[in-house]
């Protein structure tokens, strides 16, 4: 275009023109991608459609259940005078085992050009392992193929590509990785402020909590991120705050200058009953209305339950529930290796933030209820087959100490593999 724009006379620029549309419309997919350093994306997505279609063609003769005589069958009614189809899909769908891990690769790759938001990412994926797909601009073409493919079922094959599909169509129906990670540390800076003050408006973060945004697969992206540590501590809490957002959270506390460890105390919120003094039922109709509340037929089951002042104390050691209306404790910890765990010293500073432990709070006489979650920064560890058992190697020493804390479960929280949700 710029060649063309020097020409000064309109004839020749016309017969210019005319002459370099047809190289530009054939290189342009080999060129185009919205993201520096993966030239060509649009032609290779392309490729990748083309395969993922006849893919589709040839197996939904076969899918979901269909005997392979009744799909041959149809395949003959279908193309009575296109023998040479039949044979090339019957050939197609006998490499099902090895065409369906090419298929699971394909969407893999699809959907690690979608995590690349080029609009809201000034970073260059340039010495980045991206998608060969990243930055292609008909990325969004490819999801009427993977409907087709995440409702395929019948077999191992069919069901784990499906799978690997409805996956990747849900993750697309949520804000992109970028996004989410934008508003977090944003968040995070609310956070910051409020604390500075004594107090604040945390509305933004409560209602980013209240939307359900998934945050797990972001957190140690952002945790590594983090300028400082108040910044860091922030962000604790807000995954803290969503992974108790059905309770009822106060008294949030941080522990800087190296401890990197945040403690708050939660309870369970009380049952809402479906019934009460202020409801009118007067027909069949406010009855209905009524039953068809979200929750309002476990909160029914319960009802005889919560009535009962017995059953309020009366919570079995080692149930995942504890005592309504018990004030409980969890702390968080970060520590930047596995083997830090062991540090007596460290732990036995990190346990005093459990009140518990420090006598100033009474253990809960019907068990454990608080929790611990320990934070590991170091990259290698999740993939470590023996990672449970080195787990417990470190808490070992530690047993008598958490019980004395009154802690119920220690959870690690390890960052994952890319596309997991979290490993812990």
């Amino acid at each position: 275009s710029d060649q063309a724009d020097a020409i000064q006379d309109a004839s020749e620029r016309g017969a210019f023109i005319a002459l370099t549309t047809p190289l530009n419309e054939a290189t342009m997919p080999y060129t185009k991608s919205k993201a520096a350093g993966v030239p060509g994306a649009e032609r290779v997505l392309i490729a990748y459609l083309d395969i993922l279609r006849n893919w589709v063609a040839s197996e939904r003769w076969f899918c979901d259940g269909i005997s392979y005589a009744d799909a041959v069958d149809s395949l003959r009614k279908a193309n009575k005078d296109g023998f040479d189809v039949v044979l090339s899909v019957c050939r197609a769908h006998a490499q099902l085992e090895s065409t369906s891990r090419i298929v699971v690769a394909i969407i893999d790759a699809i959907g690690g050009g979608m995590k690349v938001d080029t609009a809201t990412s000034a970073m260059s994926p340039v010495g980045k392992r991206v998608s060969v797909v990243a930055g292609s601009g008909s990325l969004s073409e490819a999801l009427p193929c993977l409907s087709d493919i995440g409702s395929m079922g019948g077999n191992a094959h069919y069901v784990a590509v499906a799978l690997k599909a409805r996956k990747l169509l849900l993750q697309e129906s949520l804000p992109s990785i970028e996004q989410r990670k934008t508003r977090a540390f944003a968040l995070a800076s609310v956070l910051n402020e409020a604390l500075a003050k004594g107090s604040g408006d945390i509305k933004n973060v409560q209602e980013f909590i209240d939307e359900n945004v998934p945050i797990a697969d972001i957190l140690f992206p952002m945790l590594e991120k983090a300028s400082e540590e108040t910044e860091e501590m922030a962000l604790v809490e807000i995954y803290a705050r969503k992974l108790y957002r059905t309770h009822v959270l106060k008294d949030f506390e941080r522990k800087g200058d190296g401890k990197r460890t945040l403690k708050f105390s939660f309870m369970a919120k009380p049952s809402e009953r479906v019934f009460s003094a202020s409801t009118p039922v007067t027909s069949m109709t406010d009855l209905t209305r009524i039953m068809s509340r979200p929750g309002s037929m476990n909160a029914l089951a319960d009802l005889a339950k919560s009535d009962s002042e017995q059953n309020l104390l009366n919570v079995q050691r080692g149930d995942d529930g504890a005592p309504p209306l018990t004030q409980r404790t969890g702390v968080v910890k970060i520590f930047s290796k596995l083997a830090d765990v062991a540090d007596e010293a460290s732990f036995d500073t990190l346990l005093s933030s459990f009140p518990q432990y420090s006598n100033i709070a009474p253990r809960c006489s019907t068990g454990p209820i608080n929790v611990l979650y320990l934070v590991v920064m170091e990259d290698s560890v999740a993939a470590e087959d023996d990672v449970s058992a080195k787990c417990e190697e470190f808490l070992q020493p530690h047993r008598y100490a958490l019980e004395k804390a009154d802690v119920r479960r220690v959870s690690f929280v390890f960052a994952g593999q890319a596309d997991a949700e979290a490993n812990e």
